[in-house]
């Protein structure tokens, strides 16, 4: 991880993960959003793209 380019890259994906992260949770609906299922679909098919995402970074593909 001493490589300057992919630490920042790294950095700025997951500076741009957690705004999107934090927006998709300000839109959710429903009385208790965080359990609702389409909610929590939405929320685990991002974070799989963002787990994919850094796979792809790092170069280690494990799907």
């Amino acid at each position: 991880m001493t490589n300057p380019r992919k630490l920042t890259a790294q950095l700025e994906m997951m500076a741009g993960e957690a705004a999107s992260l934090y927006d998709s949770l300000c839109v959710l609906e429903g009385e208790q959003p965080l359990t609702d299922p389409h909610n929590m679909n939405v929320m685990e098919n991002l974070l799989a793209d963002n787990a994919a995402q850094y796979r792809a970074l790092w170069g280690r593909d494990d799907t």
